[in-house]
């Protein structure tokens, strides 16, 4: 449960960040747009790609695939005692 949690408010903290930055990118001359961000990207070494990558999809699965648990045991199903161990 605490995990789940704890990947929430890495996402969702990260969209927040990510959304006040890119609104607020014109008044301080930022360059966020969707070429500058390729072009970056795109710049990085294949392994900082990957890690980069990774660290973006990893807690969003293990978030996804939580909230698809809680689902399943909203509906009953492999809802017991030996089972939620």
């Amino acid at each position: 449960m605490l995990s789940q949690k704890i990947t929430n408010q890495a996402l969702s903290g990260t969209l927040y960040l990510w959304a006040t930055a890119y609104v607020l990118s014109p008044v301080f001359g930022w360059q966020l747009g969707s070429a500058s961000m390729v072009a970056a990207f795109g710049a990085l070494p294949v392994v900082v790609k990957v890690s980069l990558k990774a660290i973006m999809a990893l807690p969003f699965t293990y978030h996804s695939f939580n909230g698809v648990r809680h689902l399943i045991w909203d509906l009953g199903l492999r809802l017991s005692n030996p089972a939620a161990i």
